[in-house]
């Protein structure tokens, strides 16, 4: 039970505004839901919801991540896929799948999170998406850019 209230905090306070935004979650915290208010009784998740939160969650997955800043032997930075077939029955498997222990794969949260000590080095999608600014999510009110703009090459 306390681990489903920690679980839910999580949601409400973290996660939901850096989907939705902090005011638009402060709105629903103060004047309560619009849409969706389900009857008294035992709580369900309709079926089609189910389906898209997973696919959203699992859209936000990336296919590669640093794991920690000086894991490799050489003391560089160790960087694995999430899952790569070729690391399949390693004893110490280039990607990041689960279940292999091994010096270079442990996580240095730093990567991460910031912690607030300037080690910070967050894995971030700079460079990998580019957002075309007239899109719908660049036209949204409060809206930034997670990265610095880059100019572009001209094309030709």
């Amino acid at each position: 039970m306390i681990a489903g209230r920690h679980y839910q905090w999580i949601i409400a306070h973290d996660f939901l505004p850096q989907i939705i935004g902090t005011a638009a979650t402060q709105d629903i915290f103060n004047n309560g839901r619009r849409y969706c208010r389900p009857e008294p009784g035992p709580a369900s998740i309709p079926v089609e919801f189910q389906g898209a939160a997973y696919r959203f969650g699992h859209s936000q997955v990336r296919p590669s991540y640093r794991a920690n800043l000086a894991g490799n032997p050489d003391g560089t930075a160790f960087f694995g896929f999430v899952f790569d077939p070729a690391g399949e029955g390693q004893a110490d498997p280039e990607d990041l799948r689960g279940g292999a222990r091994a010096q270079r794969r442990f996580i240095g949260w730093q990567t991460f999170f910031e912690f607030g000590d300037g080690q910070v080095r967050l894995n971030t999608f700079c460079g990998v998406l580019e957002l075309d600014p007239n899109s719908y999510l660049a036209a949204q009110p409060g809206w930034r850019p997670p990265c610095p703009a880059r100019p572009r090459a001209p094309s030709t």
